[in-house]
């Protein structure tokens, strides 16, 4: 609910997932009116892996975080995010308002021990396989010391999802102008020229307590199967035990070539 596609189109996009992996269970949350019509037309055997949960309410893309958080529980966002920190979920995926997420993912599920903000990262295509970059948009402007935290957090997202350390690399920055020197819209062009975005759709949101993954708004079926997919791997790998341990352990990536 509050994505720029239909609601059903989520539907789809689970019954794909369903297909490709016999171990997936889902909830759903929505409005049944413009769910239930799309869940009854599935298979049997994807429609009972599929609980639905009524929420008549979603946080609108034009809504701020304050908003959102004012809204409180009576929205499927939030309903979703409770669904975690409860342990009925392991993990969520929204399409919707990222400033909304990043607030109420805060709010319901908690931050890691000395994370101050999350951060989203997701993976794209290079010539030598793929770099995991963030922070995407979940937050402004930042300091030295959350560039140190996002530095940890993706350091150790990586290696659980890889199985090898990474290697880690800073985007430069003008200190005098304020501005990131990097060629974000040159880029955005090749991707789309050169690779299929359906096939990288997924920003996990690290740094809160929980497996929060973000989908782009504009997200083809294929692409919202992909997301789930991803989050269903970093389960899959214990990423969130991954980033408490190391986080616990206090331990600091250096940038640079290692």
């Amino acid at each position: 609910m509050g994505a720029d596609f239909e609601p059903a189109a989520m539907v789809d996009a689970i019954a794909l997932a369903a297909a490709a992996d016999a171990d997936l269970r889902f909830m759903l949350f929505g409005r049944s009116a413009l769910l239930d019509p799309t869940i009854s037309r599935l298979d049997s055997s994807v429609r009972d892996r599929i609980d639905r949960y009524e929420c008549e309410h979603y946080v609108a893309m034009e809504a701020s975080p304050a908003d959102a958080l004012r809204r409180g529980r009576g929205v499927s966002m939030s309903a979703a995010l409770e669904a975690v920190q409860s342990g009925s979920a392991q993990a969520m995926l929204s399409a919707g308002n990222t400033g909304a997420l990043m607030a109420l993912s805060r709010s319901r599920l908690g931050m890691l021990p000395g994370i101050e903000r999350p951060a989203l990262m997701t993976g794209f295509p290079v010539p030598e396989g793929q770099v995991w970059v963030l922070d995407l948009g979940a937050n402004i402007g930042v300091d030295a010391e959350r560039l140190c935290e996002f530095a940890l957090l993706g350091s150790a997202a990586v290696r659980a999802i890889l199985g090898r350390a990474p290697r880690l690399a800073e985007v430069e920055q003008s200190a005098r102008q304020g501005i990131v020197r990097f060629p974000v819209r040159r880029l955005a062009r090749r991707l789309r020229e050169r690779f299929d975005p359906a096939r990288h759709n997924g920003a996990s949101l690290l740094g809160v307590d929980g497996i929060v993954m973000k989908s782009h708004a504009h997200a083809s079926i294929e692409a919202l199967t992909h997301a789930l997919g991803v989050a269903a791997l970093e389960v899959r790998r214990g990423m969130l035990p991954a980033l408490q341990r190391q986080l616990w352990a206090g331990e600091r990536p250096a940038l640079g070539d290692g």
